[in-house]
């Protein structure tokens, strides 16, 4: 699926014009089991989406792993852990803040 040597690639889809932030989520991390559950459910169920899928938008777009775009309210409790998983020298504290809000307000 995701999986590299390391654990899992994560990239959070939220700039334009410059590169999003992106870190490895490795097993020795303490949402790494729970991650990986959360992903092979949502790969069954049929909710992780392709790339072209990817919203138009300025702002928050999702977060790609591996191959696999991770949107939309089926996967909000996973969008949350992979936001929680960002090392903060990647993503800082207010910008993960403002993701969870939009979580939480079912905006993603």
């Amino acid at each position: 699926m995701a999986s590299c040597q390391e654990g899992l690639r994560v990239t959070l889809s939220i700039f334009s014009g410059r590169p999003d932030p992106s870190w490895h989520i490795t097993p020795s991390n303490e949402h790494y089991e729970k991650i990986t559950t959360l992903l092979n459910d949502a790969k069954k169920a049929g909710y992780l989406r392709r790339m072209h899928e990817m919203p138009s938008r300025l702002g928050y777009r999702g977060f790609v792993v591996g191959e696999n775009l991770v949107i939309g309210q089926e996967t909000n409790e996973l969008q949350k852990l992979l936001v929680c998983s960002a090392p903060d020298n990647v993503v800082s504290s207010p910008l993960k803040e403002k993701i969870l809000a939009a979580l939480a307000d079912n905006s993603s």
